[in-house]
Order: C-alpha cells, then structure tokens, then sequence
C-alpha cells in the first residue's frame, strides 16, 4: 500500500531491488511457499485443537497460548515475505524493460551474445592479423580432423600435433621478430637523421607503425626544410640588418664630423642637419621595424579596438606617403564604401602605410594605383593593387616572408619587413592578409570581420 518511491529507500526492499530476478524468485518465492505452507497447516493443526494437545501431551505449559503464536509468528513471516514479492512486481512495472535489462540473467545472456555477434560481423579479414588468425584456426582444426582420423594412436595424434604446432608458431614467432628488428633499424636511421630511409616490406603486424612511421619521417623532412629555410633566413638577416643599420650609422658619423667643422657656413650646416635627420629617422624606422617583426613573431601584439572607419585610415595613409608617392607620379585611385570595422587604430593605419609605402617604392612611375573597399556579408575586403615597375621574379609566397624585397638589388631603402609586418597586424585582428602577382599586376587582398 506504500507508495514506490517510500519503500525502495528503506531497507529490506533497498537491498533486494539491487538483486537479480532469478535470485529474488529463489529465495523470497520459495521461502513464501515454505512459510504459506507451515502457516496453512499450523492454522488447521491449531484450529482442529491437534497442536494444542500434542503439546499438552508432552506436559508442555501454555499449550494453547504456544500454537496461536507459532501461527501467527508463521503468518508475520509470510506476509512479510509476501511484501517484498509485492514491491518486486511494483519496482519491475514501474522501471518496465529497463528492470529486465538489469536484473535478469536471460537478457545478460542475451547482451553477451549480441556483443559476441557484433564482435563475429566485424571481423575484419582486411587486417593482417585478423588473415592470419582465420588461417591459423582453419588449418589447426583441419589437422586436429585429419590427425585425429588417420592416427592409429591417442597419443601418436598428439605429438604429430604438438610438433607441427611448435613448428607453425616458432615460424610465426620468427617472422614477428624479424619484422621487429626491422623496425628497430628503421626507427634508428631515423634518429641519425637519414630520412632518405624507407621501409616498403611487408611487416605484418608492425603494418600500421611502418604507415605512422614514413608518415612521420614525411614530416621530420618537412620541419628539416622548414628549420633549414628559417636558418638561412636568419643569416640574410644577420647580413641585410648589419648593412641596412651600417648605412644609416656611416652616414650620420660622417655628417656629425662634418658639423664639427665650424669653418661650414649656415646654410651647408642646415643641409647637414637635414642629411642627419634623415638617416636618423631611417635608421630609427628599421629598429622599429625590427621590434614589430618581434612582437610578432611572439604573438605578443597589444590591441585596443575601437569603431574604426576605414575611409579616414586611408585618407590618413595617403597624406602621409603623399610625397613619395608624387615623386614617381603615382596617381591612387579610391573606390572605398563608407564603411565602420571594430580594429586597432594604429595597427590598421601601420598596414596601410606599409603598403602604400611599397607603392611608392615598386609600382610603375607615372602609373595608377587603386585602393577598394567593399562590404560584403559578413567581412569587409580592402584591396590594394599596382603595376610593377620591374619584373617581379618572385611567388607570393615568398614575397610575403620575413626579410625578403620586391628590389632583390637593394636600390631601395628598407628592411624587408613591411608586408610581414602586414600580415602580422591584420591576422592578430582576426583578418586575412593574401597577394597575388599576375604578370606586373600586385595585388594585396585583406578582410576582416564586421563588427
């Protein structure tokens, strides 16, 4: 009469609702047979009055008190019995197919065959190993057939079988110990170096581990190239930073003795000034240049991004390269969407007069460069694009890596650094950064994420 949820928390019913169904059928349904069975009868033997006087004939005191309690001590028992078969039913209906699942040793066995059969169906006889154990088994079960027919003798049959057996597996165990040692050698050439080194054999079981291992050999040549590529790099870099920063040094040393000759009048010592200026300024461009490539390379580029109209950016990028850009009569083009990002101010600006810069130094004299803006779904796209003045023997790839100019003759001044610098900014702020060279056509394609 006790609700489900009152009885399955308190004992005895919490611990049988843990219990398997065979076990509670066994223990709780035939101990309630054996006690329905001695309550019937002591209530019969009590109330025909036999109990009562068996025990009185036995000079035993309180005959009749004894009987009604030993029929009722029997009748206490089973319908104690008799709840806890009451609250099964309940806690099998109320949980349904979940309790069978369970709590029952059938659908145990049903569950093990099932996974039995699962395992059997995907059998892969693809896999090496998997070729070799249905061969082995096969085989074995033909010789225990043939064996075990044409054997005079019990014990003939088994040594005849335990002979070929240890032959068969001493082969196999030969063969895997071989492929091993051949493993062995492979990881070891590896480990010098010698990447030229491939295995093609077949290896048996070691099959997957020679995959991963060429596989892995395919990637130490590809970090090999890399770290090679990076090493050079950094030695152009050591020599093209040495002379750029020599330049600029020689120069403003010369010039500063020069200023010490108090014999120079005023207007060749302001043109001195002017020349130290400028090779200062150079010479503090190329440190700057060289401690933004740094950050970069360290991923340790501060942002602070505002509401940005890119219009005003480039506005801005333009009347500062205004100059040069006008000393080879380069005419920009705008075709620019008013249009709002949320970047870093400073950042953004730095790429534009990056490239703007470049134009200036590589596009065609006398020729036209285009800046556009469009809004487009999701991102904002800025093209820059020009005309080379000098064939451009070089892949976008590379012209996008540290330390590498468009001028391979160095008639330009700069470090090399401005579209990796670029490129830096623009992905640190979620854009991307692309060029592609079609004949003398540059072009350098960005987007970012709308705001």
């Amino acid at each position: 009469m006790n609700s489900l949820e009152v009885e399955e928390v308190i004992n005895p019913y919490r611990t049988i609702k843990q219990w398997k169904l065979l076990t509670v059928i066994i223990i709780i349904g035939l101990t309630s047979f054996i006690f329905i069975g001695a309550s019937g009868v002591t209530g019969a033997l009590v109330m025909m009055g036999e109990l009562q006087g068996a025990l009185a004939r036995h000079n035993i005191a309180y005959a009749t008190s004894i009987s009604y309690g030993l029929y009722f001590f029997c009748m206490v028992i089973f319908y104690f019995l008799f709840s806890m078969l009451c609250f099964t039913v309940k806690y099998m209906l109320m949980n349904g197919m979940d309790y069978f699942r369970n709590n029952t040793c059938i659908y145990a066995l049903y569950a093990k065959t099932k996974e039995l059969g699962n395992k059997v169906t995907e059998f892969d006889l693809k896999d090496n190993i998997n070729q070799d154990i249905l061969k082995f088994t096969i085989c074995n079960a033909l010789l225990v057939i043939v064996l075990y027919v044409i054997s005079p003798s019990k014990t003939v049959f088994a040594i005849i079988y335990v002979m070929i057996s240890f032959l068969y597996i001493r082969k196999q165990s030969m063969k895997v110990k071989n492929d091993y040692k051949n493993m062995l050698n492979f990881t070891e050439q590896l480990s010098h170096g010698h990447f030229d080194t491939e295995i093609e054999d077949d290896l048996g079981i070691f099959n997957s581990m020679r995959d991963r291992l060429n596989n892995l050999k395919v990637g130490f040549e590809a970090a090999v190239k890399e770290e090679t590529k990076s090493q050079n790099m950094k030695t152009e870099l050591i020599t093209n930073v040495s002379h750029d920063l020599k330049t600029p040094l020689t120069c403003i040393k010369n010039y500063v003795i020069l200023l010490k000759n108090t014999q120079a009048d005023e207007a060749t010592r302001t043109e001195y000034l002017n020349q130290l200026e400028k090779y200062t300024n150079r010479l503090s461009n190329l440190i700057q240049d060289l401690f933004d490539v740094s950050k970069a390379s360290s991923g340790n580029i501060d942002l602070h991004p505002i509401d940005l109209r890119l219009q005003a950016i480039v506005d801005q990028s333009l009347a500062e390269c205004i100059e040069v850009l006008e000393s080879k009569d380069i005419q920009v083009i705008k075709n620019i969407e008013d249009v709002v990002v949320h970047l870093d101010g400073d950042k953004t600006y730095r790429v534009f007069e990056n490239l703007l810069t470049n134009i200036g130094k590589y596009a065609m004299p006398h020729s036209r460069a285009y800046i556009d803006i469009h809004e487009e779904e999701d991102y904002v796209s800025v093209i820059f694009k020009n005309m080379s003045e000098v064939e451009m023997n070089f892949s976008s790839e590379e012209i996008q890596e540290r330390f590498v100019r468009g001028d391979k003759s160095r008639h330009e001044t700069g470090s090399g650094l401005g579209l990796a610098i670029a490129k830096s900014f623009v992905v640190a702020q979620g854009g991307t950064f692309d060029i592609e060279i079609d004949g003398d056509l540059f072009k350098v394609i960005m987007t970012f994420k709308k705001s």
